[in-house]
């Protein structure tokens, strides 16, 4: 059961700070859902595969696959924070 749990909290933190980015990034646009569909799916794809691969192998609980998305996770919260001022700063 902690297994489980630590993958769907890395994956689900993963998931909400790329969406949150992605979100701030494209507020003012007319037309985001297109650019939010082209941007979207190929960043959340590997992160579902990843944490797929991880709940599927119970043999230890840091598996590479649980790193690559805890990795994400901490290169995407920077991001998300420049993503978030952008959009504030373009809020006019």
């Amino acid at each position: 059961l902690i297994h489980m749990a630590i993958g769907v909290s890395a994956g689900a933190a993963a998931l909400s700070i790329l969406v949150t980015s992605i979100s701030a990034l494209l507020t003012g646009l007319e037309k985001a859902g297109a650019v939010i569909s082209l941007i979207m799916l190929p960043m959340s794809i590997p992160l579902m595969i990843f944490g797929a691969s991880y709940t599927r192998d119970f043999s230890t609980i840091w598996q590479p696959n649980l790193i690559f998305m805890l990795g994400f996770s901490v290169f995407m919260l920077p991001v998300m924070c420049f993503a978030g001022a952008y959009s504030i700063r373009n809020a006019n």
